[in-house]
């Protein structure tokens, strides 16, 4: 390739410089870095990390909302997350391959908007314990259900406090602004006890979202 780029330029230009030299090396590094990165890409893509045909086993045709109510399936996909060598993987190899995975979808402009958010998501991804951590939430049945009857006292109490508290004859900007504060402090207490609750399982991933921040 080298010898046909010179046979050219001799033809087309001027005589053989020290600067085309420079930049045909720098076209070479680059090609050479993008081939580098391709295999890097492809090494992600061929790390083991498919635990359906053990899920399959279990009866489950696919993973669903259904199938991750199974604990068997949460242990397999557990398993899966810690035996993965995804923390081996190359991050900006792992990130092209999430952004070719999101490619067309409402989480790729997500991340075009918020780099920020696909960087969390490369470390994430590398952690051993961060996703693992995280479906373990789905283990605990009953806790995810005390949260989801708490959720629905706190919308029914901010809707009977809104009631009560804001006037009708306030001006449409007060009552907007009263309502938007009185949700946000529910929600802030929502997402309170959530954490408080689910504290061992979401610490991996919090600590790890502290890092950028």
């Amino acid at each position: 390739m080298k010898y046909l780029f010179l046979i050219l330029l001799s033809l087309t230009g001027p005589a053989w410089s020290e600067g085309d030299e420079e930049m045909l090396h720098e076209l070479e590094d680059q090609k050479a870095e993008q081939t580098a990165l391709v295999n890097r890409i492809e090494e992600a893509k061929n790390i083991q990390l498919n635990p359906i045909e053990e899920i399959q086993k279990l009866g489950h045709k696919t993973i669903d909302a259904a199938t991750l109510m199974d604990d068997r399936v949460v242990d397999i996909l557990q398993k899966a997350m810690r035996t993965t060598d995804l923390h081996k993987a190359d991050p900006k190899a792992l990130r092209e391959m999430i952004l070719t995975q999101v490619e067309g979808k409402p989480l790729e402009k997500i991340f075009k908007k918020y780099p920020k958010l696909l960087d969390i998501s490369v470390d994430i991804f590398r952690d051993k314990e961060a996703i693992a951590s995280l479906i373990g939430i789905l283990k605990r049945k009953d806790d995810l259900k005390t949260y989801g009857l708490i959720c629905i006292g706190i919308m029914i109490f901010g809707w009977l406090i809104k009631k009560k508290l804001i006037d009708k004859d306030w001006p449409l900007f007060k009552r907007l602004g009263a309502s938007f504060i009185i949700s946000l402090g529910l929600s802030i207490a929502s997402l309170g006890y959530f954490y408080k609750t689910f504290e061992a399982e979401l610490g991996p991933t919090v600590r790890i979202i502290s890092k950028h921040f």
